[in-house]
């Protein structure tokens, strides 16, 4: 190795190691809403799971239950080329359509909470 290159790498390694190692990020924001369903052609309508953020404090070291992330109870409205498919709640969070009909290519969904 030349002596420029060995330079070069002497002066990246001491960049590197000036650079700061801990970085701060407050984040201050409202939980968001989760919606996960995924349609797939040729398959039945998919479950429904509807969650919310979660913000930990900063530096705060805590144990999070999953139910923390659980919106139960919600109003969902599924719409399946126009028409509205029925959905019950089984576990928390996770809503079932009630309509046993199969995902075909080219329909149309609407998802509202």
């Amino acid at each position: 190795m030349r002596i420029q290159e060995q330079a070069i790498l002497l002066l990246l390694f001491t960049v590197i190691i000036a650079c700061p190692k801990q970085i701060d990020l407050v984040v201050d924001h409202r939980p968001l809403l989760q919606i996960d369903a995924v349609f797939f052609s040729g398959e039945p309508l998919p479950e429904i799971i509807v969650r919310q953020s979660y913000s930990l404090d900063q530096g705060a070291f805590r144990i999070v239950d999953s139910s923390e992330f659980y919106i139960s109870n919600a109003e969902i409205l599924l719409y399946m080329n126009d028409d509205l498919i029925s959905l019950r709640e089984g576990l928390p969070s996770i809503y079932r359509p009630e309509s046993n009909q199969i995902v075909e290519q080219g329909d149309r969904f609407e998802i509202y909470v």
